[in-house]
């Protein structure tokens, strides 16, 4: 079964393959990083800086503020690449998706759609019914789906239809790449045995 920590250890897997192979730390002092390809040029290049107690992540792979954090001393490169995606991802001030630096995910979906029609009574005629509503068509992406559901939730799932609204959300892949890029940094700095 698709779980979203299958979704998240899949990308990562990417991201390192495709977007990181080839990449390197740079310092402009502790409060700056760049992480490239200088052969590559800008392709997939990520700025992190630390202002005013946020982390402002600029360059190829989208733009956002992280903040928010109440740390004694102060937030540090290393600090923010301890931390877990979800709680990092939950940081997230702004980002070209908004606030919620979040994707839908059709797979992901339409995997707990079939958990919710394994528990009726009749799972075969339920689905078929959902599908013969345009289920299948309103999955794909969630204002279409929350639509179908304002609509159809009831009578096909009952009174606590709402809880389904957000089955296929995942973190944004970009925001998911800020992270990683900036783990992936530091911990090749840690090699180099070189501090920022």
């Amino acid at each position: 079964m698709i779980t979203r920590q299958a979704i998240y250890e899949k990308r990562e897997a990417e991201i390192r393959k495709f977007w990181f192979p080839d990449h390197h730390y740079t310092y402009a002092n502790d409060k700056r990083l760049v992480w490239r390809d200088s052969a590559r040029g800008s392709i997939y290049l990520v700025r992190y800086y630390l202002l005013h107690g946020a982390l402002a992540v600029t360059g190829d792979i989208g733009e956002a503020i992280y903040g928010g954090w109440s740390v004694p001393g102060g937030i540090t490169l290393p600090w923010i690449a301890s931390l877990d995606l979800g709680y990092f991802a939950s940081k997230c001030l702004a980002s070209e998706e908004g606030r919620e630096y979040d994707e839908w995910n059709e797979e992901l979906a339409l995997a707990a759609i079939d958990d919710e029609f394994k528990e009726k009574e009749n799972p075969n005629q339920a689905k078929a019914e959902a599908y013969d509503l345009g289920l299948d068509s309103a999955i794909g992406n969630q204002d279409e789906w929350i639509a179908w559901l304002h609509r159809y939730g009831h009578d096909q799932f009952g009174d606590e239809y709402y809880r389904l609204a957000g089955i296929g959300e995942i973190i944004n892949m970009r925001c998911q790449a800020h992270l990683l890029g900036l783990k992936m940094a530091l911990a090749q700095e840690a090699l180099a045995g070189s501090k920022p």
